[in-house]
């Protein structure tokens, strides 16, 4: 048991935010799980509306009356999933971690947690908007409509490596050697298609996230203010909860610094970065050098 919370507490300790993730959703989904449990098994009708009441506070409401007394739900909808069905959440992790692990690997920790979160809220977003807009969705608001779930989270992070690296193939079950656009198009096509059928909010909610992580990377390639304006907020927001240091009076070695400024002034070229992504196309990312490494993390950096 010790073992257990110690390689817990050093994944959240640790800087891979793919991990936390991934801790993140299957903690909440055993907890809501264990509740659920402890309330099927006492028979307690009191018992089961409070956690029930809990629930429904932490998940999306369709209804902006409603919303706007949990605005936090926009937040916290991502990270929970439904006790009855399992198969939600284990697809949606394999998802997360093949995709997440690509796009940590490309883009960095940061970038990966940075497309899940704001993913995750597009979709709310699209969702709200699409259940008090569009009049077929518009009588569902009053019927206790609600979203929950990281499928939008989980596609916004797989159009987002899609559209950095398209023709980047994986190995798939069935179907042998498949690029990452085609996987991510037919995704997309299967959620626009079924939006007619029992699910349309959470079709809406995938299609929303999907949107996001493609705007973000066009933008990021292309250097556009959107990217910037978003890495720009997260670091702030990262800034109000990041605590302090104290400052601490330190002599640093003047020449090092300097050679250390030239050396990362040394920006790579598109054509050096273009011949790296072909190679991890043809034969994956564990077949580049350390110095490849390097020049792909310093990129990134870049993007």
């Amino acid at each position: 048991m010790n073992d257990f919370s110690h390689t817990i507490r050093n994944i959240f300790k640790s800087n891979d935010n793919l991990n936390k993730l991934l801790l993140i959703n299957v903690i909440v989904f055993l907890t809501i799980g264990v509740l659920k449990l402890i309330g099927f098994l006492v028979q307690s009708p009191a018992y089961v509306f409070v956690v029930d009441t809990i629930v429904e506070k932490v998940s999306l409401p369709a209804s902006f009356s409603e919303f706007i007394y949990q605005p936090w739900s926009l937040f916290s909808y991502m990270f929970l999933h439904s006790s009855r069905d399992i198969f939600h959440i284990i697809f949606n992790m394999l998802w997360l971690y093949w995709m997440g692990r690509l796009l940590q690997d490309f883009l960095g920790t940061k970038k990966l947690l940075l497309v899940y979160i704001w993913g995750g809220i597009s979709g709310g977003v699209l969702f709200l908007l699409a259940y008090n807009f569009i009049p077929v969705f518009v009588t569902s608001v009053f019927s206790k409509t609600y979203v929950i779930g990281a499928s939008g989270a989980v596609l916004a992070v797989m159009t987002a490596i899609a559209t950095l690296v398209p023709n980047y193939e994986i190995q798939m079950f069935l179907f042998g050697r498949v690029k990452l656009k085609w996987i991510a198009i037919v995704m997309i096509a299967i959620d626009f298609l079924m939006i007619n059928g029992g699910n349309a909010g959470g079709h809406i909610t995938h299609l929303g996230g999907a949107l996001f992580g493609y705007l973000y990377v066009y933008n990021l390639k292309n250097k556009t203010f959107l990217g910037d304006a978003l890495d720009n907020f997260w670091n702030w927001i990262k800034k109000i909860f990041k605590p302090k240091k104290k400052s601490k009076f330190t002599v640093k070695n003047t020449t090092t610094i300097y050679y250390k400024a030239e050396m990362e002034d040394d920006e790579p070229s598109q054509e050096e970065v273009d011949e790296i992504l072909d190679k991890i196309s043809q034969s994956g990312y564990g077949s580049l050098s350390e110095k490849e490494k390097n020049i792909l993390f310093k990129a990134s950096k870049q993007l």
